[in-house]
């Protein structure tokens, strides 16, 4: 609402810390600093997983040219 002098009345409802915004913000910053379990799972599976492929298919090579 405005005046005749063109000064904007505004009521606030909420604090800042309060809105959908800083809720959004606040879920967005611990989605980043905690981990899922999928994302844990995921880590501990490629630390044996992709080691064990590499060396496999060096296995591979070296018995494929010695044959």
């Amino acid at each position: 609402m405005t005046d005749f002098y063109g000064v904007l009345f505004v009521r606030v409802e909420k604090k800042s810390g309060e809105t959908l915004l800083a809720r959004v913000i606040e879920l967005v910053a611990r989605a980043r600093r905690e981990k899922s379990s999928i994302e844990r799972f995921i880590e501990r599976f490629s630390k044996y997983y992709t080691p064990g492929v590499l060396s496999m298919s060096a296995v591979v090579a070296l018995h494929s040219h010695s044959s």
